[in-house]
């Protein structure tokens, strides 16, 4: 029992070091994220239990959502007359029913890891950010061209639509005000 504690910890600690690194490579790399997912997804195959997972996952609403979301891509496959862009839109969408299912069926964060998760998500954003605005004011005082700094210009400078940059400041901004007041600033 205590051996099989060890390698549960072990691999506690794993998918605490994988989503960390998924989530610094969020704004930066869509491959490196996937490679991330598969990542996480070995993990789940190799803590087992899966009779206790499936049966947990029954229960969340969440899960079960998006995993008829994910049916309606599959059915697309059937009834599709381009089959190509149906796969397309399958592989592409498969996060969409494996995020839930590793991070819904998993033994949970303790609170502290979920603090660090917040932490690097908002920091790796802010940096995004930051970068994305020292590149315009570059472009600015090389050019003189001020739309660099409007809001499609200064998500392209670091080659990330503006719609999703949007989006993960938006999150980031939810993510700070979820953390506790002792850990906002000074951790």
């Amino acid at each position: 029992i205590e051996r099989m504690d060890k390698s549960l910890n072990i691999i506690n600690k794993c998918y605490f070091w994988v989503t960390l690194i998924m989530i610094c490579v969020l704004p930066w790399s869509l491959k490196l994220n996937s490679v991330g997912i598969v990542a996480l997804l070995l993990l789940w195959l190799v803590e087992g239990e899966f009779k206790e997972k499936f049966q947990g996952l029954l229960r969340e609403p969440f899960f079960i959502l998006n995993a008829l979301l994910f049916l309606l891509y599959l059915l697309s496959l059937f009834f599709s007359e381009d089959r190509i862009t149906a796969r397309f839109f399958i592989e592409k969408n498969l996060s969409l029913i494996l995020i839930p299912l590793i991070f819904l069926s998993k033994r949970k964060f303790h609170l502290s890891e979920i603090h660090h998760l917040f932490k690097a998500f908002s920091g790796c954003i802010l940096l995004m950010m930051l970068i994305a605005t020292s590149m315009a004011i570059h472009q600015f005082v090389v050019d003189g061209d001020y739309h660099v700094f409007f809001y499609h210009a200064l998500a392209h400078q670091v080659g990330i639509s503006a719609i999703v940059a949007s989006l993960l400041c938006c999150v980031s901004i939810a993510v700070l005000f979820a953390l506790p007041e002792k850990g906002k600033l000074k951790n």
